[in-house]
């Protein structure tokens, strides 16, 4: 699944991780509970530079209608929902989506 940061370096939070794959900007992975952003291309097991709180423009489950709705990060079909169950918290959708459109911007951030 792929995201793009829309906000810039300032409003952007960002951390250091090691994943066991290579990546690309805008991929997305699961750290624990968490959603982080990739922002360099790195390789398998090589630390790169993750966003955990900016705005990203995520893929969204098709004829969903989102409007400041709590998102959940859909791994296994690499796209945002509104269902809970078995998905992880992505965010807040900040921005209307409507049933036609096919991306949602959400605020990302720390999930507690």
């Amino acid at each position: 699944m792929k995201a793009t940061i829309l906000d810039g370096v300032t409003n952007t939070r960002t951390r250091k991780y090691v994943h066991d794959a290579a990546l690309t900007p805008g991929d997305v992975i699961v750290v624990g509970n968490q959603v982080l952003i990739a922002l360099h291309t790195k390789a398998a097991d090589v630390e790169n530079v993750f966003a955990y709180r900016c705005r990203a423009s995520f893929p969204k489950k098709a004829n969903l209608v989102l409007n400041m709705d709590v998102c959940y990060l859909d791994v296994a079909n690499s796209e945002i929902t509104d269902v809970a169950a078995g998905n992880t918290k992505a965010g807040v959708a900040v921005e209307f989506s409507a049933a036609a459109t096919t991306t949602v911007v959400v605020m990302i951030g720390e999930n507690k």
